[in-house]
């Protein structure tokens, strides 16, 4: 069965019963989501998933009525000479949300990337990296959840298990600030306010 076909099935099955509002909210986002996934990446656009909406269901969606915060920080906990560097973060928006941020570093021998969120530790080595040329390197994250799209995410360069870079503080919702405040109304701005939106309900679905 199909994620469209449970999601229009789910929101038949419990479109009365109000103990499931935040279910059937949750289904909504997620179709929304997908809509704006597929406008986003020009796939079967006269086709998208959340045209079967009734105008009852589309009532359900969560109302985009939130400030996004960007709370980037390259240099949020600091240390002494450091002698690898953050220098971008952003998202990568295809059959998932995957976290991709750059570092830059004389060599990537003996190094490995930690990534934090709430509570829960990956550790990426150097077979993870892709090398970018000049010396920057690329480590991506796919491990987090709907509902963590607000939450503080650190990363933090190693050296043989002792830090050699500054602790950089990030967010999913970050990005989707930076895309608002730079790209207001395209597409990209409409897919990430999506996202947004879909993790929102996911959070309040999870309680």
């Amino acid at each position: 069965m199909s994620v469209k076909k449970y999601s229009y099935q789910m929101l038949d099955l419990f479109s009365s019963d109000e103990n499931y509002a935040s279910f059937r909210i949750i289904i909504v986002d997620l179709l929304n989501y997908g809509a704006a996934s597929q406008v986003y990446a020009g796939y079967q656009t006269d086709n998208l998933v959340n045209s079967e909406l009734t105008d009852v269901q589309k009532s359900w969606a969560s109302v985009d009525n939130e400030e996004f915060k960007n709370i980037k920080n390259y240099d949020y906990k600091t240390i002494a000479n450091p002698t690898a560097r953050w220098r971008t973060s952003a998202l990568v928006l295809d059959n998932s949300v995957m976290l991709r941020a750059k570092f830059s570093a004389d060599n990537i021998e003996n190094k490995t990337v930690e990534i934090i969120c709430n509570g829960r530790t990956f550790t990426y080595t150097k077979n993870d990296f892709v090398d970018n040329g000049n010396g920057t390197y690329y480590v991506c994250c796919d491990e987090l959840y709907a509902d963590e799209m607000s939450d503080d995410i650190f990363l933090t360069v190693y050296e043989n298990g002792v830090p050699c870079s500054n602790t950089m503080r990030f967010s999913i919702e970050s990005y989707a600030r930076i895309i608002r405040d730079n790209y207001q109304g395209s597409d990209l701005d409409k897919l990430t306010t999506a996202m947004m939106l879909y993790g929102k309900s996911a959070r309040a679905y999870r309680g």
